[in-house]
């Protein structure tokens, strides 16, 4: 031994390299170290083969993702020596029962995504403290991280499904972000206005109302804050119209927002007996027809389409109202039925287990004459026209939909009322 050279300070200097580099003819006994990711430690060669003699031990540095209370969610745990091979997450804190774990294969040496189990986010409140370990497929145990619970924003109905969290609104309220959210930023919305109503008609024209147009249909993504409050208003449909001597255009139906976004209500439809316009709205209300024939109700660009309309066409058909998939069907001189609502397809799938439609804001269809038949409604919960003599029925609850309009009474017993457009709805979602 040297002089001066303590026992303790002293070491051995062993072979190194990866996996390749292994001896080709090895003999039991031999020890080396091995340099390779998932490895990093000595070895040696037994009967068995080579093995670990002191395994890596995982080193973690963060945690990315969020632990909600409440809800299900998945984190990545990043650091390094963390294996390749299945290892086990263990998760404690105030709460969570004893042993609570997860398993997991890791996506590289260095990162490891892990679903959080039941134990934790049914255990734990917002605010609690949750600390993390890694033991790798050999046996390596990591220090701990800790990660803080989330609280869940509230508002609506709320339903988990396809790795979405859906809050669906079909009546004003508040859309709530607690102040521990710890999830993403980016939110998505589908924002419906209430569909505006179909003309009336009275019992002194023999011509046909238009069709009610669809409220306004808005989606796409906006951030959101933590600890903030957003009100959410639905709009209503637009009332019907009762039987009166007058032959009025439908009422226009109400505003939906949420986010200070912003979808418009549905235009009116034209009245029979005189030259009456489709209004303008989220989608426009068909035109009438009764001699002095209507034009089409404009749309809101981004929103609806315009109204079908019957300017300098002489027929006694009547014309749809828009929707947000297409344009309401304008009356013909020679075709046999009034115009039918258009389709509104949803970008969002349709999900039942979420309560999200695949239609919404369709047309409202056109009202009936005397030997014609009335327009259909559009898909998306748009009504049908009333027949001749016959009132229309009231758009569908909660999708935008137009109501068609009121059938033609030239002749009949009395003046014909026009159903009422559909409510609006508001549906957010995020990802967990």
């Amino acid at each position: 031994m040297a002089d001066g050279v303590k026992l303790g300070q002293q070491s051995v200097s062993m072979p190194t390299g990866g996996t390749s580099t292994r001896p080709a003819t090895p003999a039991i006994g031999m020890v080396r170290y091995n340099t390779d990711s998932g490895f990093d430690c000595l070895e040696n060669y037994t009967a068995a083969g080579w093995s670990k003699v002191a395994p890596p031990v995982p080193i973690l540095t963060s945690i990315s993702g969020a632990i909600y209370a409440g809800a299900t969610s998945s984190i990545t745990i990043n650091g390094s020596k963390i294996g390749t091979n299945q290892g086990t997450a263990t998760f404690s804190g105030s709460g969570i029962p004893a042993n609570t774990t997860a398993t997991a294969t890791p996506t590289s040496d260095s990162a490891v995504t892990v679903t959080v189990p039941s134990g934790v986010f049914n255990n734990v409140s917002a605010g609690t403290v949750v600390t993390v370990q890694w033991t790798n497929a050999d046996f390596g145990v990591s220090n701990g991280l800790t990660a803080t619970a989330s609280g869940l924003p509230t508002g609506g109905t709320i339903v988990t499904s396809g790795g979405y969290r859906y809050h669906t609104f079909t009546g004003s309220s508040n859309f709530v972000v607690p102040s521990s959210w710890a999830g993403p930023s980016t939110v998505e919305y589908l924002i419906v206005a209430g569909g505006g109503g179909g003309g009336n008609a009275n019992a002194n024209d023999g011509g046909a109302s238009g069709g009610g147009g669809a409220g306004g249909m808005r989606t796409g993504s906006t951030s959101m804050s933590a600890n903030t409050t957003y009100g959410v208003t639905v709009g209503a449909g637009a009332s019907g119209i009762n039987p009166t001597a007058a032959s009025d255009p439908g009422n226009n139906g109400s505003d939906s927002s949420v986010f200070s976004i912003t979808s418009t209500g549905g235009g009116g439809g034209g009245g029979n007996a005189s030259a009456t316009a489709g209004r303008p709205g989220g989608s426009g209300g068909g035109g009438n027809n009764g001699g002095n024939p209507g034009a089409g109700g404009s749309g809101t660009p981004g929103q609806g389409n315009p109204g079908g309309g019957t300017a300098g066409v002489s027929t006694t058909f009547a014309s749809s109202g828009g929707g947000a998939g297409a344009a309401g069907t304008s009356s013909n001189a020679s075709a046999n039925a009034g115009g039918a609502g258009s389709n509104a397809v949803s970008t969002w799938a349709s999900a039942t287990s979420t309560g999200v439609s695949g239609y919404y804001a369709g047309g409202g269809g056109s009202g009936g004459a005397s030997g014609q038949p009335a327009g259909a409604g559009g898909a998306g919960g748009g009504s049908a026209g009333g027949s001749y003599r016959n009132a229309s029925s009231a758009a569908t609850a909660n999708t935008g939909g137009g109501s068609g309009a009121a059938g033609a009474t030239s002749g009949g017993p009395g003046p014909a009322a026009s159903g009422g457009g559909g409510s609006g709805i508001v549906i957010v979602r995020y990802t967990l």
